[in-house]
């Protein structure tokens, strides 16, 4: 088969069948595999521009049949109901609501150095580069100050309340610990 530039109507054409059977083993029906592959010869035909080398076009194809294939997966999955356990529950909702008023109070107590920073981005929405800027600080400085006070925040947060998070890290209850007097937002 010829790999330079364009290849011939029979190196296509073996090349098709190579791309079949490629999908095929990833996909659970033939018809499925076909239906891709003219996604895969739609698709590139729309992005042949962005081929850069053609002598590489064969793993350029086989790229855009990964990307088709993940797609295809992604819109065939099933939209599932969520189930009732996974559901807020107004008791943790509110939990929710009463730590978002510990942070404040709490970035209060930070160092000037990370306050700033860490309000500017946190609070009001701010780029961390609009921060350096606004600061006079390098841009890495910046992000290591935004980091650094987050860390602090957490830690502070974690000592005024216990929480329980989700599989990906986010707070998902939060109660205040009576015995708390870092935040100064509930009673002791």
């Amino acid at each position: 088969m010829r790999s330079h530039n364009t290849p011939n109507e029979a190196a296509w054409q073996e090349f098709r069948r190579k791309l079949h059977r490629f999908v095929q083993r990833r996909v659970s029906s033939p018809e499925q595999a076909e239906d891709i592959v003219h996604d895969v010869l739609v698709r590139a035909y729309a992005q042949k521009d962005s081929l850069r080398n053609s002598s590489r076009w064969e793993a350029w194809l086989y790229q855009i049949a990964r990307n088709v294939i993940v797609d295809h997966y992604r819109s065939s999955r099933p939209m599932e109901e969520v189930p009732e356990s996974l559901h807020c529950e107004e008791k943790e909702q509110s939990g929710l609501m009463e730590l978002a008023g510990c942070v404040e109070p709490l970035l209060q107590q930070l160092p000037e150095r990370y306050q700033r920073p860490l309000a500017l981005t946190a609070l009001k929405g701010w780029k961390q580069a609009d921060v350096a800027e606004h600061l006079n600080l390098s841009l890495s400085g910046a992000k290591s100050r935004v980091q650094r006070g987050r860390q602090m925040l957490k830690t502070m947060l974690l000592r005024c309340c216990e929480m329980e998070f989700d599989s990906q890290g986010h707070v998902s209850s939060a109660t205040p610990r009576p015995s708390c007097t870092t935040c100064g937002c509930h009673p002791s």
